[in-house]
């Protein structure tokens, strides 16, 4: 179960696998930014900058229960529409959940 669940919350149909795993490909591949020559150094750079330095860091904060990591995370979001988009990324991962009977 935990294994369909991994799958369905990373299946770009749901809300939470729609945005909150590709960090973006999708438009900068729509804007041009990146092509099929640049694609590893996106995915490098996204795991090793973006996952392994804050997001995983974010991910274990919360997963211990540290009453501070949404502040540390909040404040590593330095625009309002980042800390927008995150908080409306947030809520469609919990609504996915809460349909998922995950609760």
């Amino acid at each position: 179960m935990s294994l369909l669940a991994a799958l369905q919350f990373g299946d770009s149909a749901f809300p939470s696998g729609g945005f909150a795993f590709s960090w973006g490909l999708e438009t900068a591949l729509r804007d041009g930014r990146v092509g099929r020559a640049d694609l590893s150094d996106w995915i490098e750079a996204e795991l090793l900058d973006r996952w392994a330095r804050f997001d995983r860091v974010a991910l274990a904060g919360a997963w211990e229960g540290d009453p501070e990591w949404a502040e540390i995370v909040d404040a590593a979001l330095w625009s309002e529409a980042m800390r927008l988009r995150s908080l409306e990324a947030g809520a469609a991962l919990l609504t996915s959940a809460r349909r998922m009977g995950l609760e």
